[in-house]
């Protein structure tokens, strides 16, 4: 969690043939508490949690279970008292790449992230690649794009680029399209849409990079601030 800036807990949510039965907001596991003024972190152990699923009606159940996108999960244990066996459906398969817009930062749920909500709709399967702070048109992520498969592909990029004043057009110019080009060597025809972020009040009129307002402590605030000006040198040749 991070201090100054309370958020809901994450939940779980279960549906059934299609239908949301279930939202179980977690009460339970370990706590890393973030100081967004300072950095610093503090760590509190915690009892397992458990969802318990009951209720359905009898007969078979497509029942898929969306774990928390707000906090990471180690699965103990999945017991069920009736046999269960893998969907053999096999919807088409959407990745998409994003920052925390589309990680998933404020939505109470996962099913309800725009990404879920937009797959559900469309009837597709979702690989949610979405990073939170750090979208920043890395290699990496495009080789794990390139190497997964997928039938429909997305990337939404720029924003963390700015809040980090990370690169200035020379260099964002050419990592973008390397990074396209990488996705496209194993995906040549793949339907693939590039998309920036729509809007970001704090960088409208300045540019970025953007920061913790350190005069706010709760809630907390982001604030944005000019970019440092191009380093200058003299060169007698």
């Amino acid at each position: 969690m991070l201090r100054g800036a309370e958020r809901p807990r994450g939940c779980i949510d279960v549906f059934a043939d299609g239908e949301l039965v279930l939202r179980d907001v977690l009460d339970g596991g370990d706590r890393i508490e973030v100081d967004l003024a300072t950095g610093q972190t503090a760590f509190q152990p915690g009892e397992a949690h458990t969802t318990t699923l009951s209720g359905l009606p009898a007969g078979r159940h497509r029942v898929e279970i969306w774990l928390p996108h707000n906090e990471s999960v180690e699965l103990v244990e999945l017991r069920a008292d009736a046999p269960i066996e893998p969907d053999d459906a096999e919807p088409p398969l959407w990745a998409h790449h994003g920052s925390s817009i589309s990680h998933g930062s404020n939505p109470p749920a996962p099913s309800e992230t725009w990404p879920a909500v937009a797959a559900r709709r469309v009837g597709v399967e979702l690989r949610n690649l979405g990073l939170g702070g750090i979208a920043l048109v890395d290699p990496f992520l495009a080789r794990v794009i390139r190497d997964a498969p997928a039938d429909y592909l997305s990337v939404k990029l720029g924003i963390n680029v700015v809040n980090l004043d990370a690169m200035r057009l020379r260099a964002f110019v050419p990592a973008v399209h390397g990074f396209l080009d990488t996705i496209r060597d194993g995906h040549p025809d793949t339907p693939l849409v590039l998309i920036s972020p729509l809007f970001c009040a704090i960088h409208e009129d300045t540019p970025g990079p953007g920061a913790i307002d350190p005069t706010r402590s709760a809630p907390a605030r982001c604030v944005s601030s000019p970019p440092a000006g191009p380093a200058t040198s003299r060169w007698d040749g």
